[in-house]
């Protein structure tokens, strides 16, 4: 009998066995799989060699043979091809060929050199079967000897300054820094958004870390600012830059977007996030937008509709209230967008503090989209001089009634006013009231040009800008004065076979732009080119151009396509696919120069599958990268002479996170499912769920989403608001640090006082501080108001909830069964139409299908303890 020691340095380990001399070198081999525990199908697939004295030998001869005693060196080294798969977001899918007794760091090694290219980073990997790590020994250490797919998280640590104090935080290479900045304010727990710049220089937050080439060892310096700065990309005009104070809202920075790009009063205007697709709030502060400054926000405009977005500010209790209204709308329909009791009281409107008449509707008082006016409640008086009381009626719009002659006389004489076009120098006269207001005159000039929106212009007296609103007794000028009118705004005229086309430009946008925009408007050919001078004047604005080049005639012509004789045409390589799922072959012609991923668009296109549906490609049993060039797969079929063939996948992994927890799900989700069949088969809580921010419908279709395989949805906590009086409910989403006073603001309701159970509750509390159980809800009630319930509604016992629903509403009231049908009705009327100026019985009140006589109580419709109403229009 012979003690040796086998040393297994792949493994790290050493074992001691006994042999007889007659033995062969091949049970050496079998003794250490034993002693390793392996089974008879892993021992069949693992090549083994067998060393002694640093010399490998036979394993067929005999130990005698050998020459092994217990003193010799006896190492044995063990041997499986494996295949390790990875797909990532960022780096693609990957297919790594390595063996089961090689070491997992040279993986990650070859990710750091092929891939990745940051030394400095680390790499944690994750068996996607087991959610197991991965350490530096072999992959056969880890019991791993067949082909595997792993995940991948690719961290860095980076030093962040902030008030002196540094501090080393772990990062993911492949996150935007955007969110590495919401990351490291959680870290420090502070309540404002942050920047990280590099010396002078500002990180640009949309960027993706590994994308942006930072020296690795350089610290972030983190700061608060008071103004953003924001990248518009508007497609007509590109990018501009706009700074803003972040305690200002939304509002205001679509009104300064709207000026800086000069876009029409009335084109609804929307900003959108370009990192996340998700859509600015007009209601919120640059602040709680929690956008980065420095970040791309694309503009985008949609057709106009004679409406302009107005912010209506209460000078009593600082609300604010954000409506799009039309043009034709006075101040007397404000009224009606207002809570009040128009009975006692009246709202006063003011602009730059003086109150606005209802005479004159929003066009006529030259309102800009975007304009803020102001208003106070006050009680009904009869005596004109109450109206005047700490406000001055805007007497430059209209002209003065009797009752206002009295308060304030002016006399009215007739001027003659000389305008003068900055750009033509075409004069015209014109002789108006003294008490007229500049735009009304302005008006009257501009139908003889051919752009004919006041908006666009500006007006000079003595070189200095006066604002269209004043009267011109206001101005003190004397008969004939002149006044100077322009506009940025010029027609450009150019030629297109033989054909004259006109578009209204910005004459100070470079030629280049102009020419896009007028080749977009008429669609014009690209095979069609702006002729001028030379190439170079198309980087001059148009200003500068017709500076130089009066009366230039502007030409679109065709280019003449030059023959390259020695360039051959892009080759087109035909394949013939098989489809697992369908049982059949088609085939598929893609040009040479594309890659995988263009084959897999070709396929969805040919057979209507899902934008998100997930397709591998195979050549035999081996998985094509999406990034593969489609010359590299023809090569590999021509090596391998097999087939491609296509598996169509049914369903999305998806990750769920909790939004205040952080914990995570990861669930398969069917593509035919909606998401909340998906929400509620997994026990997922009634939230709203969100993918890069972006709210997400629960009633579409996993395929009809905008998501991909392997996308995290975060699901963000639900609070339930119920009004005491009718029992209407409200859900709202909420961040543990929003404020109660935020959540009234942005759910857009009068409240009075909010209540947990019996106790009020401080407006600056933060959802963080209350606890709720699982059914509880925050209550409120409301400032008095003019249209009370019945008495039958004010002795809510919950016995029976009606819900009525009215247009796209829902209104909920809990009331006594033996209220009447006729109570409710004309609660909801009061609350919902009565401004409106209808007459009651109008309105029917419909209970399965059927109209319901008033006359009755609401127990005689049902026994059950929740009816379902609609109050709808008499046809």
């Amino acid at each position: 009998m012979i003690k040796i020691n086998v040393e297994l340095k792949q493994l790290n380990m050493s074992q001691q066995i006994e042999l007889q001399p007659h033995q062969k070198g091949a049970n050496i081999i079998q003794l250490i799989f034993n002693k390793l525990d392996f089974g008879q199908e892993i021992r069949k697939s693992i090549k083994g060699t067998l060393k002694v004295q640093n010399v490998e030998v036979d394993i067929n001869q005999t130990i005698n043979a050998l020459e092994i005693n217990n003193y010799s060196k006896v190492e044995i080294i063990l041997s499986k091809n494996i295949i390790i798969e990875c797909d990532h977001q960022y780096l693609g899918s990957i297919r790594y060929n390595t063996d089961a007794f090689a070491s997992v760091n040279q993986f990650r090694n070859h990710l750091i050199r092929d891939y990745i290219k940051i030394n400095s980073c680390q790499i944690i990997i994750i068996n996607q079967q087991n959610g197991t790590q991965f350490g530096d020994e072999a992959w056969g250490k880890y019991g791993i000897f067949n082909n595997i797919k792993v995940g991948l998280q690719i961290t860095k640590q980076q030093k962040i300054k902030f008030n002196q104090d540094v501090q080393e935080v772990k990062i993911d290479i492949f996150q935007p820094i955007a969110k590495i900045l919401h990351q490291y304010m959680d870290t420090i727990n502070i309540d404002d958004l942050i920047t990280f710049k590099i010396n002078t220089e500002y990180i640009n937050p949309d960027e993706v870390y590994k994308n942006l080439n930072i020296p690795p060892e350089q610290p972030w310096n983190a700061e608060i600012l008071n103004d953003y700065i924001f990248r518009i990309n508007f497609e007509q005009q590109g990018i501009k830059k706009i700074t803003i104070e972040k305690k200002k809202d939304v509002f205001d920075l679509i009104r300064l977007v709207r000026s800086t790009f000069k876009i029409e009063n009335t084109i609804p205007l929307q900003l959108e996030y370009k990192l996340t697709n998700y859509i600015l709030d007009m209601n919120n502060t640059i602040k709680q937008e929690c956008i980065p400054s420095n970040s791309y926000l694309n503009l985008i405009r949609e057709p106009s509709d004679n409406k302009i977005n107005i912010l209506l500010f209460n000078l009593q209790n600082f609300n604010k209230q954000i409506e799009r209204v039309s043009l034709s709308s006075t101040s007397a329909d404000l009224d009606k967008l207002i809570f009040h009791n128009d009975k006692t009281h009246e709202i006063n409107y003011y602009i730059d503090n003086q109150v606005i008449v209802k005479t004159f509707n929003l066009k006529q008082l030259d309102l800009r989209s975007e304009c803020i006016i102001e208003y106070q409640i006050v009680e009904n008086q009869k005596d004109i001089q109450n109206f005047s009381k700490d406000s001055n009626y805007i007497q430059d719009i209209h002209q003065p009634s009797d009752d206002f002659s009295i308060i304030q006389q002016k006399i009215d004489t007739q001027l003659t006013i000389n305008f003068e076009n900055k750009y033509t120098n075409k004069q015209y006269q014109i002789t108006i009231q003294s008490s007229s207001i500049v735009f009304e005159a302005l008006n009257e000039i501009l139908k003889n040009e051919t752009i004919k929106d006041l908006n666009y212009y500006d007006v000079y007296l003595n070189d200095e800008k006066i604002d269209k609103n004043t009267r011109f007794d206001n101005l003190r000028i004397g008969q004939n004065q002149k006044l100077i009118y322009s506009t940025e705004l010029i027609v450009f005229q150019a030629i297109v076979e033989q054909l004259a086309y006109t578009s209204v430009v910005d004459q100070n946008l470079p030629i280049f732009q102009i020419e896009e925009q007028f080749r977009k408007q008429h669609n014009i050919d690209q095979s069609f080119s702006l002729q001028l001078i030379n190439s170079e004047s198309k980087n001059e604005s148009l200003k500068q151009f017709l500076n130089k080049n009066k009366n230039f005639i502007f030409e679109f012509k065709k280019i003449q396509a030059q023959i390259e004789p020695s360039k051959n045409s892009i080759k087109q390589l035909v394949f013939s696919i098989k489809f697992t799922d369908l049982g059949q072959q088609y085939t598929f012609q893609i040009s040479q120069e594309k890659n995988c991923l263009a084959l897999h668009e070709s396929i969805k296109n040919k057979f209507k599958l899902a934008k998100n549906q997930v397709i591998k490609v195979f050549i035999g049993d081996n998985l094509i990268d999406q990034k593969e060039t489609i010359s590299s797969i023809q090569k590999k079929i021509n090596e391998t002479q097999q087939q491609l063939t296509v598996e169509f996948i049914f369903f999305l992994n998806i990750v769920f996170e909790n939004s205040i927890s952080k914990e995570q799900k990861m669930i398969e989700a069917q593509l035919e499912d909606t998401l909340e069949q998906v929400i509620l088969k997994n026990n997922i809580p009634e939230s709203n769920f969100y993918y890069q921010q972006k709210l997400l419908s629960v009633k579409k279709k996993i395929k009809d989403l905008p998501i991909e395989d392997n996308s995290k949805i975060e699901y963000r906590q639900m609070m339930v608001f119920e009004n005491h009086r009718n029992g209407q409910q409200f859900r709202v989403e909420v961040q543990p640090e929003d404020t109660l006073k935020i959540i009234v603001d942005r759910l857009g309701v009068n409240i009075q006082n909010i209540y947990q159970g019996s106790e009020i509750l401080d407006w600056s509390t933060k959802i963080k501080n209350i606890q709720l159980n699982s059914q509880e809800k925050i209550t409120f009630d409301e400032p008095q108001m003019l249209h009370e319930p019945s008495e039958n509604f004010s002795q809510i016992n919950n016995q029976v909830r009606v819900i009525v629903t009215i247009g796209d509403r829902k209104l909920q009231y809990n009331v006594d069964s033996r209220c009447q049908v006729k109570d409710i009705k004309k609660t909801v009327f009061q609350q919902m139409i009565y401004d409106q100026g209808a007459d009651i019985d109008l309105y029917n009140l419909i209970y399965e299908e059927k109209t319901v006589d008033t006359s009755q109580p609401i127990s005689n419709l049902s026994k059950d303890h929740e009816i379902e109403l609609k109050f709808q229009l008499i046809q």
